[in-house]
């Protein structure tokens, strides 16, 4: 990326890391923004290195196969979005945005280290097959997939875990000592994963069982009835993970809201000053309200049952039609569970955490009604939004498919097809 400028050259007194290119992230509500607001450039770069082998035999009536996959992927990937210092400008002051930003009167400063998350994962397939042709008429098609899933993992370790149950015995990480209760990192005791780099669960029980029948009722090549079923997995792919890069301490951030300084000097009056460039070690400081991501071990991969019938006729030398139907459903869709919700209360006014609310519910005490939160003040309040993979979903989808299709003659082939679906899922 082009270097432009960075809100120091503007005179701020901020930090810009040496690493992440020279852009001033500045937003001023309904007016204008640089560079969308926190359009950062970064890098992502990936390498797979894949092995594959399948063997044919053929015995009288039959055709084995077998064979195996093997992929090693990786993907290093760097995230800048607030690293150079995001400014935002709102109406709050002079009830203009325009008129805040020209008297530097911020109403938030967002910053976060550059981070990097070194995503790895080993994919392995072995199968099985027969193609059995049990008549002149009739042929079988039968296979046995194996593909035990091996979890993703980042190259240095970078992952965590939060525990409902450490938080209510207030356990503290021992990896990480300022680290609010209820985090857990490789190498703690109740970490579900042990002092592994995985970020979620393994599951190799995946074998995915497949039948297929062909049957030419009259024999002479005319007709054809095909009827087919088959089980197939899924995996997360890399980016589904992605929010655990920005996920503290390496994911180190602070929100200002109103700063006192303003855009001249954000950080005036925070206590030690400014904390960038702020180095990842055993003793460093967790923000309030950090979002993070958790993978919990009872996480269930998404599988597909999927089946089909269809006839196909041939009329004429020239003409083909057939109909299908073909239908599939999904088993543990992939969603996400907020685990640290913000509570709805309906009070005129209540007291939180030792401090009054009037109303009880409003914009400028979600982090105040957060579940954890309202457990215990002291440690809550380190945490915002704690989400969970989940793999609850389901999907469904049902199909006619028709079409008619006629071969190539003087240069020409038509083909048409309609179908007719349903689908419902999360």
């Amino acid at each position: 990326s082009q270097d432009f400028f960075t809100l120091a050259d503007l005179g701020a007194k901020t930090y810009h890391p040496p690493e992440v290119p020279k852009i001033p992230n500045v937003s001023v509500a309904g007016e204008f923004s640089m560079f969308g607001g926190t359009a950062v450039p970064a890098i992502t770069n990936s390498t797979v290195y894949q092995f594959a082998e399948d063997l044919s035999l053929v015995r009288s009536a039959h055709q084995f196969g077998l064979g195996v996959n093997f992929i090693h992927q990786m993907m290093n990937n760097s995230s800048n979005s607030t690293a150079p210092g995001q400014i935002n400008f709102t109406a709050q002051q002079t009830g203009r945005a325009l008129g805040d930003f020209m008297l530097g009167r911020a109403s938030a400063f967002q910053q976060q280290n550059p981070t990097t998350y070194y995503y790895r994962q080993n994919y392995t397939g072995l199968y099985v097959q027969d193609t059995w042709k049990a008549t002149k008429r009739l042929t079988v098609n039968a296979g046995l997939r194996w593909e035990p899933l091996t979890s993703m993992y980042d190259g240095i370790g970078r992952t965590l875990f939060f525990s409902q149950e450490a938080f209510d015995k207030n356990i503290r990480s021992t990896v990480y000592k300022n680290a609010p209760v209820g985090l857990l990192f490789p190498g703690d005791a109740g970490h579900p994963f042990g002092n592994s780099k995985s970020i979620g669960p393994s599951a190799l029980l995946h074998f995915a069982p497949r039948l297929g029948l062909a049957l030419d009722p009259h024999g002479d090549g005319r007709m054809a009835i095909r009827a087919a079923y088959g089980i197939f997995f899924d995996y997360p792919h890399f980016y589904e993970y992605s929010g655990m890069l920005k996920d503290p301490p390496w994911g180190y951030g602070v929100t200002l809201t109103n700063p006192a300084g303003g855009f001249e000097d954000p950080w005036r009056g925070i206590p030690g000053g400014n904390p960038f460039p702020a180095a990842l070690s055993p003793e460093i400081k967790f923000t309030q309200g950090g979002d993070y991501l958790s993978v919990p071990p009872s996480l269930k991969y998404p599988y597909m049952n999927q089946w089909n019938l269809s006839i196909q006729k041939g009329i004429g030398a020239d003409w083909l039609v057939s109909t299908n139907y073909i239908g599939n459903n999904v088993i543990h869709l992939t969603d996400a569970l907020q685990v640290n919700p913000s509570i709805y209360r309906p009070e005129s006014s209540c007291v939180i955490g030792g401090q009054t609310y009037t109303p009880c519910t409003s914009t400028g005490n979600v982090l105040q009604r957060r579940k954890l939160f309202l457990q215990n003040p002291a440690e809550g309040q380190y945490y915002g939004n704690v989400i969970e993979p989940y793999g609850g979903g389901t999907r469904n989808y049902n199909a006619l498919v028709l079409s008619v299709q006629r071969r190539r003659s003087r240069g020409l082939t038509v083909q048409g097809n309609y179908t007719w679906s349903h689908c419902i899922d999360d």
